[in-house]
């Protein structure tokens, strides 16, 4: 797992010849004056979390590996926040679990997201889709 400065995510991905990441999520298009969005974060706090995360995907899908990169720091609309990695020798065992760590990053990991605009800026917690999307695993293959 591993936490990156949002300036030093693009540069990371072209060294190791990453054009296309298999699951990544960008922040959302400019909406109502939106500028920008800011991923604060603990280093120790976030980074157990992150590794906490993606060791329960690894664990409850048939993984070979997995890999999460989530930019920190300030973000444009349209970048890309959040990588995830998986390979596993069959492809639904690998999305699901891809699909598993994105939900479980949206409620979970420890960062403290803030979006800012024109309206000044404000503070975003999980939508209630997101808590929906978390709360399906735990009727799935047991609780986490």
């Amino acid at each position: 797992m591993h936490l990156m400065h949002s300036r030093d995510f693009r540069n990371q991905l072209r060294a190791q010849g990453l054009s296309s990441p298999f699951r990544a999520s960008c922040v959302r298009k400019p909406r109502r004056g939106n500028r920008w969005t800011g991923w604060e974060w603990h280093p120790r706090m976030t980074e157990i979390s992150l590794r906490r995360i993606a060791e329960a995907g690894a664990d409850r899908f048939a993984t070979r590996a997995v890999a999460v990169v989530h930019r920190c720091g300030d973000i444009l609309p349209g970048e890309t926040i959040v990588l995830v990695a998986v390979a596993s020798d069959h492809r639904r065992d690998a999305f699901l679990a891809a699909e598993y760590i994105m939900d479980r990053l949206k409620t979970d990991a420890v960062f403290w997201k803030r979006e800012v605009g024109t309206f000044g800026s404000r503070w975003i917690e999980p939508t209630q889709r997101d808590q929906q999307d978390r709360t399906r695993w735990n009727n799935d293959q047991g609780q986490d």
